[in-house]
């Protein structure tokens, strides 16, 4: 039985947890607090306290990162709390702790957002070179490219969507807002159960050393999109300005057919 440590039993970490279970893993995951902790253990988590620093790890790094197989992170940067080089230092600690208990296997959660906005809406793929130059993308981009030059471990990084799923949508955020920009832009969105899908393919099938993309693009434009996820939901349609137009278009063919999966459920 493989164990897997699920850094962050939050949105994703812990159904993914929970399905990872399910499937006969041996997972353990952790938490920034005591009452989470508990919490978690009352629902039969093997869980942990642990809070990543830019100097230290405090908690119970030793006890959670002891004897993994594979160690998912899913822990992005927190703007505008952390800026570049603090979040640096919290990756370069991770990266230690790896090595020094010589876990061979580590899942790293970014985010489409490495990828820059443009009037001609750019299309990239899982091989495109990232170019954002956005504070958290500059973040993500140094983190991606730490795990994936380490040899002494295998990485699969896997870059995000804007996600959707268990009462998390965008469309809350905007609903009734005036002035929206990029109303022709392409939609990135992904469901939590194909985010939790793909993680379980990548372990399932021993697919590391590659980048995946987790996204499910719509054909429509983002006024579009958007108005109908309100209508949805009975929300105040949200209105955009036709001035501005910038975006991009992230495609998923390259994961799709490398693990024989699809993005499915709706988006919505």
């Amino acid at each position: 039985m493989r164990k897997i440590g699920v850094l962050g039993l939050g949105w994703l970490g812990k159904p993914l947890a929970e399905e990872l279970q399910k499937e006969g893993f041996q997972v353990s995951g952790t938490t920034t607090t005591t009452a989470k902790k508990l919490q978690l253990l009352r629902e039969g988590f093997q869980a942990f306290q642990i809070q990543i620093e830019a100097d230290r790890i405090v908690g119970d790094a030793d006890f959670f990162f002891r004897n993994l197989d594979i160690l998912i992170l899913n822990i992005p940067p927190k703007i505008p709390k952390d800026d570049i080089s603090t979040y640096s230092k919290k990756i370069h600690r991770l990266h230690i702790e790896i090595l020094k208990h010589q876990i061979r296997k580590v899942i790293y959660v970014s985010s489409t957002s490495v990828f820059q906005d443009a009037l001609n809406f750019p299309v990239y793929n899982e091989q495109s070179t990232p170019n954002a130059t956005s504070p958290k993308a500059l973040q993500l981009i140094k983190a991606e490219q730490t795990f994936i030059k380490t040899p002494e471990f295998e990485t699969a990084v896997i870059r995000f969507g804007g996600l959707v799923g268990n009462q998390r949508h965008p469309v809350y955020y905007i609903a009734g807002k005036p002035n929206l920009a990029n109303p022709m832009a392409p939609v990135n969105l992904i469901h939590l159960a194909d985010c939790i899908n793909l993680i379980k393919t990548i372990i399932k099938t021993n697919k590391f050393n590659q980048v995946f993309h987790g996204v499910q693009s719509s054909p429509e434009s983002k006024a579009t999109f958007y108005k109908k996820a309100a209508q949805k939901r009975s929300l105040e349609l949200p209105f955009f300005d036709k001035k501005v137009n910038v975006g991009k278009k992230i495609t998923a063919e390259f994961t799709s057919n490398l693990l024989s999966i699809e993005f499915n459920n709706s988006v919505y």
